[in-house]
């Protein structure tokens, strides 16, 4: 028996068993979200918690709120690991502790990085104490409300706290792989150091910067412990919600938090399908020109 029909074999019981647990558990969930919830004695499929959910005046304001917490951090996140990872490579020394660096943000939990970030911009926190002992602030009242507001600021710095180094750890064996001839023939034609930046790295470095976005994106758009504890509290970002009405003693708000999961799910495959018909696109013009 071939080694890899073996590997396939050994493999696929787990794989069996965690697809199986998914689709159960995404099928189920759709179930409940059309009104199918035979413990509480709903078992007629109705379309009633979507309609009551899109006439919900804070539905829009929530969808907003997530929209731009994950957008915001995503766009930083990306945007500055790709610069960064750009200038190690292209450095003039390549240093190990700078590598080894990169990869500790990501490594710690959520948790933790949550509590750094409430005790820094707290208002009686880390930084305003600093601002005032230097005398720049006179007093806390003085120093902006930056957590549990709806302009998300505490969510977004917790998610570009990981999107950062997640995309310097990945763009950066992608940079690596570039043939530096690039780079030389680049000079030669006459191109300046940012032309090659955003005419060759740019490019080759496009899609797995598309794909490092999306994966950002839909874990800070579906996530929610971190707006839990430090995001607004009017209104709420989709998966907050989602966990309250989940979690609520009455069972019959069941259905609105399934409701809300399954419209969070859409958008994330929405995104991902985008994304692979434009690849497609762009992969094909590219073979017939």
């Amino acid at each position: 028996m071939k080694k890899q029909t073996k590997a396939i074999l050994y493999t696929m019981p787990a794989v069996i068993f965690i697809a199986g647990t998914i689709l159960l558990g995404t099928f189920l969930a759709i179930l409940q979200s059309f009104g199918y919830f035979p413990e509480i004695n709903l078992t007629k499929l109705t379309l009633k918690y979507y309609q009551e959910l899109f006439k919900s005046p804070t539905l829009v304001k929530s969808l907003v709120y997530s929209f731009k917490t994950a957008i915001i951090s995503t766009l930083l996140g990306v945007g500055c690991g790709l610069v960064a990872s750009y200038a190690i490579v292209t450095g003039p020394k390549e240093h190990k502790f700078i590598k080894r660096m990169m990869a500790l943000p990501v490594a710690i939990p959520h948790i933790i990085v949550v509590t750094i970030v409430f005790n820094l911009l707290i208002r009686t926190g880390f930084i305003s104490r600093l601002l005032i002992g230097i005398g720049l602030l006179s007093s806390f009242q003085d120093f902006p409300n930056l957590l549990l507001t709806s302009s998300g600021i505490g969510v977004i710095v917790v998610y570009f706290w990981k999107a950062f180094p997640y995309t310097m750890m990945v763009l950066y064996s992608v940079l690596k792989s570039i043939d530096k001839r690039y780079n030389y023939v680049s000079r030669n034609l006459g191109a300046t150091r940012l032309q090659f930046f955003f005419y060759v790295v740019l490019p080759l470095a496009k899609p797995m910067l598309i794909t490092s976005a999306l994966i950002l994106f839909a874990f800070s758009f579906s996530a929610y412990e971190v707006p839990y504890l430090l995001g607004a509290i009017v209104p709420k970002a989709l998966p907050v919600q989602a966990y309250i009405e989940y979690t609520s003693p009455i069972l019959e708000n069941r259905p609105y938090a399934m409701a809300i999961n399954v419209l969070m799910m859409i958008i994330t495959f929405f995104l991902m399908g985008v994304y692979q018909f434009v690849s497609t696109r762009v992969e094909r013009r590219r073979y017939y020109d």
